[in-house]
């Protein structure tokens, strides 16, 4: 092959490779209006009004309350200074880091079990219960899971190359995971575990175990030193880590009414389900053990949301991504029996034995084809099946009163983001997480509200504050709107 030709398949291959990615944007770009969207979850509020004041020079944890580690505020606050504070540009970037999700999920399987199982792992992956949704939502469990899929990435590439630079890249992706959500604590033994499994079904004599070592114990020591030096640059105060980063967390566990939406979202998932169980019977039989990896990481975090509370929509992803991986690699396998296989009839009894087992993989790979666009139907109607943005008299009136209005006081953020106004940075987040811990409380919104005296008040989540907090603003303000639980009042000096 001469240079040019080798030269041109070099750069076929990473246009193939970014095919995947790129496609999965322009297609949700082209067929989900997420741009009028209202609100796809509270939370989108808390972290794009977030970035908007980290961005205007607000500093987190000192003065932005928060309760989740600072990186994806970072990325937010770059990309607006870049672009501008929209919440459709902020669910463009977490398109985008699905679809890096999607690549780095893709290349992973592929290097192991090749492209049909890498492909079909990702169908079952996009059809999963809220993950589409979750790829155009402004929430943190995804980027973090994003980031977590390019460390487990290099992983398996430095199971070929062995290459120090890919597992230092590991360790750094890993520890922006971590930066990001938490909760993705419990990879790391589970990669520290398939880093010593390269390693050792690599060495060829019993004096080489002492090599087992040193790559985990590397890899172990990068993803703390990153993960420190960006706490280091955001934490300047000790206090801040255990009121907001720890105690929100430790006591919700105790706090929350029972609430655990995974039983309703696995089996929304029974096809995806079935194939992952029939995977991790096939390898465990064949002894596959290079399937351990994502076998491992189903059961413990399985184990882990069955025990937690409360579990939310996004920790789904925890399970998905795993189940989805088995279950790709479980079709391949099906497929390797009942279709790649020869057919050719030598012994009467036995062939006709192994032809029913051959066409019985066949018939149960059919299920989850024939599931697909209905699940993929499902899924784009509960995207589009959203209260538009466009004509809310909510954000007509806070529009009305911009010019006049430096502050909005309120328990949800997304609507004076959409408006374009601030939030005062203690409210930035009024999480039912918040609430509950005593974090929140109507003594505290009456504090705000004499400290800011903002120029509107909005109220749409918690009623009970009315008895405490009413009476100032009654007092002080206008009424100027009333709709179910909303509620938005001008202070009477801006009203004339």
């Amino acid at each position: 092959m001469t240079p040019s030709s080798n030269l041109i398949a070099r750069h076929a291959g990473t246009v193939s490779h970014l095919l995947l990615p790129i496609l999965f944007i322009i297609i949700i770009v082209m067929t989900v209006p997420f741009n009028d969207v209202l609100e796809y979850d509270w939370d989108e509020g808390g972290n794009l009004m977030k970035a908007s004041l980290y961005s205007k020079g607000y500093s987190l944890y000192e003065e932005i309350w928060s309760d989740q580690p600072p990186l994806l505020t970072l990325i937010l606050s770059t990309w607006f200074n870049l672009f501008g504070p929209s919440a459709y540009k902020g669910r463009l970037l977490i398109l985008i880091l699905s679809a890096i999700l999607l690549w780095a999920f893709h290349q992973t399987i592929k290097n192991r079990w090749g492209n049909l199982c890498a492909f079909m792992a990702v169908l079952f992956l996009v059809s999963s219960a809220m993950y589409l949704q979750l790829s155009v939502s402004v929430m943190i469990g995804l980027p973090a899971l994003a980031f977590a899929m390019l460390s487990i990435y290099c992983v398996s590439v430095y199971g070929k190359s062995q290459s120090n630079r890919v597992l230092f890249l590991s360790g750094i992706f890993m520890a922006l995971s971590l930066q990001t959500k938490f909760f993705t604590i419990f990879l790391v033994p589970l990669i520290a575990l398939e880093i010593i499994r390269i390693k050792w079904s690599g060495l060829k004599s019993e004096g080489q175990k002492k090599h087992l070592v040193f790559p985990v114990l590397a890899w172990l020591g990068i993803v703390l030193l990153a993960y420190f030096c960006i706490a280091l640059a955001f934490l300047k105060n000790f206090d801040h880590l255990t009121q907001e980063l720890i105690q929100p967390h430790t006591a919700a566990k105790t706090l929350f009414g029972k609430f655990n939406a995974l039983p309703g979202m696995i089996s929304q998932d029974y096809d995806i389900a079935i194939f992952a169980l029939i995977g991790a019977v096939l390898f465990v039989a064949q002894k596959k053990w290079h399937a351990v990896f994502p076998f491992l990481w189903v059961i413990s975090a399985s184990a882990i949301l069955l025990t937690h509370n409360p579990v939310w929509n996004h920790h789904y992803l925890l399970i998905s991504i795993p189940m989805a991986w088995l279950a790709g690699i479980s079709f391949g396998e099906l497929f390797r029996i009942g279709v790649q296989q020869g057919w050719s009839l030598k012994h009467k009894i036995r062939d006709i034995i192994y032809m029913i087992y051959r066409l019985s993989a066949i018939a149960v790979m059919i299920v989850p084809i024939a599931i697909l666009p209905g699940k993929f139907k499902k899924a784009h109607k509960d995207l589009t099946n959203k209260p538009s943005i466009r004509n809310n008299q909510v954000i007509e009136l806070l529009l009305k009163y911009k010019q006049d209005t430096r502050w909005v006081v309120t328990d949800s953020q997304l609507l004076p983001f959409h408006a374009g106004l601030l939030v005062p940075p203690e409210l930035v987040s009024t999480t039912l997480k918040r609430k509950l811990t005593g974090d929140l409380t109507p003594g505290y919104f009456l504090e705000v509200l004499k400290k800011y005296k903002p120029e509107q008040v909005l109220l749409r989540r918690y009623g009970y504050y009315d008895r405490k907090i009413m009476p100032y603003i009654e007092k002080n303000y206008f009424k100027v709107h009333h709709h179910k639980d909303t509620r938005l009042y001008i202070r009477k000096d801006i009203k004339k």
